[in-house]
């Protein structure tokens, strides 16, 4: 073949294949062309649409594998200024990415099946705002243009026609090189979180069942300042439901960022970290749980008004086993949380610190309540079980004025649920400074109830009593709590149930080294060694929420065995105004709330049924100082023991039961008996108890004052159908009473001064013995037992006075006031000293009398009356009669006879006869008598002296008594009238 012949054919092919190469050539172009066309348009449409400015750096083509990619797009704000001269823009993007690549499959497309190969977005970045409204500043991009038309009004979707509808599946989403960074201006104080996302990929995803054999499967992985979150699923869309497998591993997620957004509160910081490992599983209607860990650790939690953190812990472990939420039901496998402090403030507004809120906002106005709706019907309650809780070295700090206070708490429990038959268990300790509190048993949630044991040992009390604020600082200085439960609510010790409703108690409760104090200790002080209480058992019926009513509350039963309190004390203060000094037992007053609405009807009060085995008070102390007097009254008890049995609040009744106290000036008193049912016994004895102390209240209210003595009592007192008869025997020893002013008083009571009183009332050893019946019926009832008491005891001293005076017939009078208590004189002869016969008798009885009471003085005063003068007149007349040379002087008498018969009579008289005369003769014996000269006031005081000289003579030479107790007063004359004799004065024995 020449050159010619093969010349003509490349034209002749280029003609023919001038087509193909304009085609081509054409592809060429529109391919350089089109990513230019594309990038400006895109950018523009996308501004448009979202009325913002949008870059889009570069737009890749690949037709013939059906791939597409947009490269450095940035979407700004709205109000993003423009670019610098530079180029530069003035402030970052909204949203931007480097490169966002979507792969799609041809051959598909003739099934209706959209099946994009890949879909790429690398380096993405989102700068995510809250606004101050609280809307999202992405959402300005979403929002219409001012001047945009309204948008049409959509059309109806036209019937899908046969043949089937498109499908749509992705095979493989990937994301890397990610971040967001969010800001929230809407809440004060949050900081810009970072967060970046590593890589999430995702592949055979469908929006229609059946599009990949195989659920879609899909990796998620974030980051933020150090934390890691990994979460990786399988999600399939089934015919009629959803089917999601998803499992998440979190490691060190810090919380300090997740402060702001707690409500309520005011926390200025907020530490911690979160690990979790979760597997979530969901099946539409059929299945929806989640199970695995989920642990924070290093919490810390800080108020501004604390320097120490108000909430703190090393860990905290849930366990899920699972949470099933289509069931409505939580199985918590285990709860562990190790190393817990938190405060507590028992005086704020808030008990936990933690919960102090912040200060509130202004109110905003109220919202229109929404319309009516129909009620919508209550979902189904949820159901919890906790398999295992435990708390190990946890701290609960209680804040207080002075120094907190620390308490130490460990806890452990298993099987506790909302609504199980079976009970759990809790086993919980507390530990306070040296003290313990262990609680162990088995518990209830609902309806609640608990039986187990609760055991106290060495547990201080003031720390706790200042705490619970109950009294004032410092009245409590000091106690100690000891206790060995058992009790029963709802459930006994070993977990069966018990009676419905009611709580049950049994053990022994101590409490020792008790001391409360007032403001001055010296003034009122009180406390114990230790007080030991033995229960037998204590029953509360119905006081459990699942209690069965009652019309009337069931009666409260307390049983107590042998209570023993060992050395209690007390010192009691009156002041001056007559005021008892008490400790301030009543803490701080509080504001006054609110008036409260008024009440309802009180429900019937419980009634109470006591009973106490035997209670024995050993080596107590009572001190009393009244200030109401002067000097101050002081005295004490010491030892006080008392032993009672039997002891019923019903009635109320003691079967038996002694008090014994000793003073101190040892004197001794015992007070015994039993205590039944409108009848009963009482014995008092009472020996050598001083009187001297209790002088100030002598003093204060009477004329008198107590130099010494001691008394002695006994009183038996028995109680019978309303009655009460008492038959009290006192006896004084060695009293000495002082006081002039008293003694008038008594003269005036009693007809005799006091110090003669007392020496009538001593007997031979000194002692002045009383007896004072007292009776009280139901018809005395409104007579105030003091006054019958107070009269007894004068009836009684009256009769101690007056019974040895009876045998004297010195005493005049009636009732209850004695009208003379001195004896009656003894009578003398007329005109000489000689007591008549008639004294014998009674000088005998004055002897005996003063010589059984030692205290006892006679005070002895001769009197001198006109029947001594007469008959020393007669006798001055029979003298001159009888002498001689007296006819001389009377022979001009009438009758010389008369003389004789005048003589005879007073002769007669002279040896006390009677010497009687008639009329006439005593008519001249009067004549005769009345002519001689009247004795002299000298000799009838010398007379009255003799008299009283010779009853001193008398009782000390014929009845042994002393002279000195015998005083001679001075003589009393009355010419005029009156009895010859000795007055007897009663007085003290010098």
């Amino acid at each position: 073949m020449t050159d010619e012949s093969r010349g003509p054919r490349w034209p002749a092919l280029l003609r023919r294949r001038r087509r193909w190469i304009i085609a081509t050539v054409v592809v060429l172009v529109l391919r350089a062309a089109l990513p230019l066309v594309l990038r400006h348009v895109l950018a523009s449409q996308a501004t448009k649409a979202l009325h913002t400015r949008v870059d889009i750096g570069d737009v890749d083509l690949s037709l013939l594998r059906g791939g597409a990619a947009l490269k450095d797009v940035a979407v700004y704000a709205s109000t993003a200024p423009a670019a610098t001269e530079d180029g530069v823009p003035a402030e970052p993007p909204l949203i931007a990415w480097k490169r966002f690549a979507v792969g799609i499959r041809y051959l598909p497309l003739f099934r209706k099946a959209v099946r994009l190969r890949e879909v790429a977005l690398d380096g993405p970045h989102v700068a995510l705002d809250r606004l101050a409204d609280g809307s999202l500043n992405l959402q300005a991009l979403l929002h219409p243009s001012p001047s945009a038309p309204p948008p049409a009004t959509p059309q109806p979707a036209p019937p899908a026609t046969r043949g089937g509808s498109w499908t749509i599946g992705i095979d493989r989403f990937v994301l890397s090189g990610g971040g967001v960074r969010f800001r929230d201006l809407k809440i004060t104080g949050s900081e810009p979180l970072g967060l970046a996302i590593p890589a999430i990929e995702v592949a055979d995803v469908s929006f229609q069942p059946g599009v990949y054999g195989e659920p879609g499967r899909a990796h998620v992985e974030f980051r933020s300042e150090g934390g890691v979150v990994r979460a990786d699923a399988r999600v399939a869309l089934l015919e009629h439901s959803l089917m999601l497998e998803a499992d998440l591993k979190a490691r060190k997620l810090p919380l300090h960022r997740a402060r702001v957004y707690i409500p309520g509160v005011g926390w200025n910081d907020l530490r911690g970290e979160i690990d979790a490992a979760l597997a979530y599983r969901l099946r539409t209607d059929e299945r929806n749980d989640v199970r695995g860990l989920v642990r924070l650790r290093d919490l810390v939690v800080h108020t501004p008004a604390l320097e120490q953190p108000a909430l703190a812990w090393k860990r905290l472990a849930v366990w899920l086993e699972p949470l099933d939420v289509q069931a409505r039901r939580a199985t918590i496998g285990a709860v562990e949380l190790a190393g817990l402090s938190v405060v507590v403030d028992p005086k704020s507004r808030n008990v936990l610190p933690l919960l102090d809120g912040k200060a509130p906002d202004a109110p905003a106005e109220e919202a229109p309540p929404p319309p009516a709706t129909e009620t919508e019907p209550k979902s189904a309650p949820w159901h919890w079980l906790v398999r295992r809780l435990r708390l190990d070295d946890g701290h609960v700090q209680v804040l207080q004025p002075e120094n907190p206070l620390a308490v130490a708490a460990t806890l452990t429990a298993r099987d506790l649920a909302g609504d199980a038959t079976e009970p759990g268990h809790v086993d919980l300790g507390l530990g306070v400074g040296s003290g313990t509190l262990h609680l162990a048993g088995a518990l209830r949630v609902a309806p609640p109830a608990f039986g187990g044991t609760l055991a106290i040992e060495h547990l201080a009390l003031p720390e706790l009593v200042a705490v619970a604020a109950v009294v004032p600082p410092h009245v409590l200085e000091t106690a100690t709590l000891a206790a060995d439960l058992q009790v029963s609510a709802g459930l006994d010790p070993n977990g069966s149930a018990a009676e419905p409703g009611a709580a049950r108690v049994r053990g022994r409760i101590g409490l020792e080294s008790l001391r409360v104090v007032g403001t001055d200790p010296k003034a009122f002080a009180a406390g114990w060694k230790l007080l030991d209480v033995p229960i037998d058992d204590v029953l509360v019926p119905a006081v459990l929420p699942d209690a069965p009513p009652a019309p009337v509350p069931a009666p409260v039963t307390i049983a107590l065995g042998a209570v023993q309190l060992e050395e209690p004390y007390v010192q009691l203060t009156r002041t001056a105004d007559g005021r008892l000094v008490l400790p301030p037992l009543a803490p701080a007053a509080a504001p006054t709330p609110p008036a409260a609405p008024p009440p309802a009807a009180p429900a019937p009060a419980r009634t109470v049924a006591a009973t106490v085995g035997s209670f024995v008070l050993a080596r107590g102390w009572v001190g009393v100082i009244d200030r109401t007097v002067k000097p101050f009254f002081s005295t004490q008890l010491n030892p006080l023991d008392i032993d009672a049995h039997d002891i019923r609040s019903q009635g109320p009744t003691i079967g038996r039961f002694n008090v014994s106290a000793v003073s101190a000036q040892q004197g001794k008193l015992e007070v015994s008996g039993s205590l039944g049912t409108g009848d009963g016994a009482l014995q008092v004895k009472g020996t050598r108890l001083a009187l001297q102390p209790f002088n100030p209240y002598v003093t204060s209210f009477s004329s008198y004052s107590l130099a010494k003595g001691t008394l002695s009592v006994t009183s038996n007192v028995k109680l019978a159908g309303g009655r009460y008869d008492t038959n009290t025997y006192l006896a004084l020893h060695d009293l000495a009473l002082q006081g002039a002013a008293g003694d008038s008083l008594f003269l005036q009571q009693f007809g005799i001064p006091l110090t003669t009183a007392l020496a009538l009332l001593r007997d031979l050893n000194g002692d002045i013995k009383l007896g004072i019946p007292v009776t009280v019926d139901q018809s005395g009832t409104q007579i105030a037992l003091g006054t019958i008491v107070l009269g007894a005891l004068k009836s009684a001293l009256l009769g101690a006075i007056t019974s040895p005076l009876r045998l004297l017939g010195a005493v005049a009078g009636g009732g209850d006031q004695a009208g003379s208590l001195e004896p009656a004189p003894l009578p003398s002869l007329p005109g000489r000293p000689d007591f008549a016969p008639e004294a014998t008798e009674p000088l005998r009885q004055l002897a005996e009398l003063v010589a059984s009471r030692p205290g006892l003085g006679l005070e002895l005063t001769g009197q001198a009356s006109a029947a001594d003068a007469r008959w020393l007149r007669e006798q001055a007349l029979r003298a001159k009669l009888a002498a001689p040379g007296l006819v001389g002087s009377i022979a001009s008498l009438p009758e010389r006879a008369a003389r004789k018969r005048v003589l005879d009579a007073l002769t007669a008289r002279t040896a006390d006869q009677p010497g009687e005369l008639s009329a006439e003769d005593g008519k001249r014996l009067d004549e005769w008598v009345a002519a001689l000269r009247a004795p002299s006031p000298d000799e009838l005081t010398r007379l009255a002296r003799a008299r009283a000289e010779r009853a001193v003579a008398v009782l000390r030479d014929e009845h042994g008594i002393d002279a000195k107790r015998l005083i001679v007063r001075d003589p009393q004359v009355d010419a005029s009238g009156g009895k010859p004799g000795v007055r007897i004065g009663l007085g003290a024995a010098q």
